[in-house]
């Protein structure tokens, strides 16, 4: 495993942002009344979009409390499954605000969540 670069951590959190900011022109345009289905997505983008700045800052952050190769692969992997797990979670607690019916519609967030979680895990136990 390469060491994390802070240059490339550095980009992603620009990507983020950039891509998060993006939102803001599109929510003033509409005077703040979105569809449920609308609002509920926006509020996932929020988790989804600063999930990845928190994904490449860790090992980052990790590796300056001294860990380096497995362990801090292990440590990263772990610390990420159980954040995706808590994103699933939360999701699944903001459909009680959707219609009947709408939710159907957001399954595939769902099921990759869970994928990406499982997937993270795996890595995590070796």
């Amino acid at each position: 495993m390469e060491e994390p670069s802070p240059l490339e951590a550095t980009a992603e959190v620009s990507i983020a942002i950039t891509g998060f900011i993006s939102i803001f022109p599109v929510l003033a345009a509409r005077d703040g009344r979105l569809l449920p289905v609308a609002a509920f997505t926006i509020r996932m983008i929020v988790p989804c979009s600063f999930g990845p700045v928190f994904y490449a800052l860790l090992p980052l952050i990790l590796g300056s409390f001294g860990l380096v190769g497995v362990a801090l692969w292990r440590s990263t992997s772990m610390t990420i499954g159980i954040a995706a797990l808590a994103i699933v979670v939360y999701m699944a607690r903001q459909l009680q605000f959707l219609e009947p019916g709408e939710g159907r519609k957001l399954n595939h967030g769902f099921v990759l969540g869970v994928v990406a979680s499982i997937s993270c895990f795996a890595n995590a136990a070796g």
